[in-house]
């Protein structure tokens, strides 16, 4: 049989995850794959990997830091998760028992993932609205867009998923969360004000 030879680095699924006790993702998976001289995949090689960074507990989470390559296609998967610290981190699998076969991982990014009161912002479409009353009730159920922008301490979108929550003085917020949005991909999510009793 061909000696093997190498070791390819494959994916990382994300490439972004967030910080131990956010909403988003916490947990990557790296994989390599092991290969003979002519570039064949190479099953039941036990692989070693070690982190290059484990500021604020970066760590290989379900998956042990030795895995064996399976039957199939030589692939090696290690499972990394986030610690409680930003950071960058690659994954460095190592064939057992030769320390000159190894290959790096891309680089895997930390990010905090928790909103800030400084980067959080609320705005409206319409900032004045008929909102009925004393001489106004034919303008009950006039509205406005109100918005949210959200973001973590380095100025990054907060993770997808992350709940808003709004109390109102007056009017009636129209959600389908319980006077709640939950953010999107872009940083932010939009709620509607209308206009109704109670009237401040």
């Amino acid at each position: 049989a061909p000696p093997i030879t190498g070791i390819q680095f494959v994916s990382v699924s994300p490439e972004k995850i967030y910080q131990s006790g956010s909403p988003g993702i916490t947990q990557a998976i790296v994989k390599f794959k092991v290969v003979d001289s002519v570039g064949s995949a190479v099953a039941s090689v036990p692989v070693s990997g070690t982190l290059t960074n484990v500021d604020g507990g970066i760590s290989f989470c379900n998956s042990p830091y030795r895995a064996l390559s399976s039957n199939a296609d030589g692939i090696v998967e290690f499972s990394v998760c986030s610690g409680t610290l930003p950071a960058t981190v690659q994954v460095k699998a190592t064939l057992d028992g030769s320390a000159n076969v190894l290959a790096l991982s891309n680089l895997l990014t930390v990010q905090t993932g928790l909103p800030t009161q400084r980067f959080f912002d609320i705005s409206a479409t319409q900032l004045n609205i008929y909102a009925g009353g004393r001489f106004t009730t034919k303008f009950n159920g006039n509205e406005t867009e109100i918005s949210v922008f959200a973001a973590d301490r380095q100025g990054n979108p907060v993770p997808s998923g992350t709940p808003i929550t709004f109390v109102a003085e007056g009017g009636q917020l129209v959600t389908s969360g319980n006077s709640s949005c939950v953010i999107g991909g872009n940083g932010r999510c939009s709620v509607k004000l209308v206009g109704q009793d109670y009237r401040p």
